[in-house]
């Protein structure tokens, strides 16, 4: 899994171990310990601090947090909220699926595009006509 180091910021890969440490500066990681705050690090560079777990579980719940946002605390280094224990707290997607309506929407859109899109050929062809006639003659 990808982690972050929050001592000198240099990104590496931890191997999925619960004890590692940075290959770049020697900071001793244990993602076995639990932190009583978080530091959370929004996809648009917000950072949030010292939020408890409740909150940042609420958070996930809601929408507030992401599961691409990242995490710290404690002995922990930046890693996805995907990836850490809060992950069991992020919902499925909430997006809305497609039924039988939306797909026969696009095919009557399509129709009427197509239909207008014939109609202004016909309009080019009058115009040249009209055109040809005035040249010719």
């Amino acid at each position: 899994m990808k982690v972050i180091c929050t001592n000198c910021g240099t990104d590496f890969d931890s191997g999925n171990k619960n004890k590692f440490e940075c290959p770049h500066c020697g900071q001793f990681y244990n993602l076995k310990e639990k932190p009583d705050t978080y530091d959370v690090k929004m996809l648009n560079g917000v950072l949030v601090e010292k939020i408890s777990f409740n909150e940042l579980k609420n958070g996930l719940k809601t929408g507030k947090y992401l599961k691409y946002d990242y995490i710290s605390g404690g002995s922990l280094p930046w890693i996805k909220i995907i990836n850490s224990d809060f992950e069991d707290f992020v919902p499925d997607s909430a997006a809305v699926k497609g039924g039988n309506g939306a797909s026969k929407s696009w095919i009557v859109l399509f129709v009427f595009s197509f239909i207008v899109n014939i109609v202004l050929l016909f309009f080019l062809y009058l115009q040249k006509v009209k055109i040809d006639d005035l040249i010719s003659g």
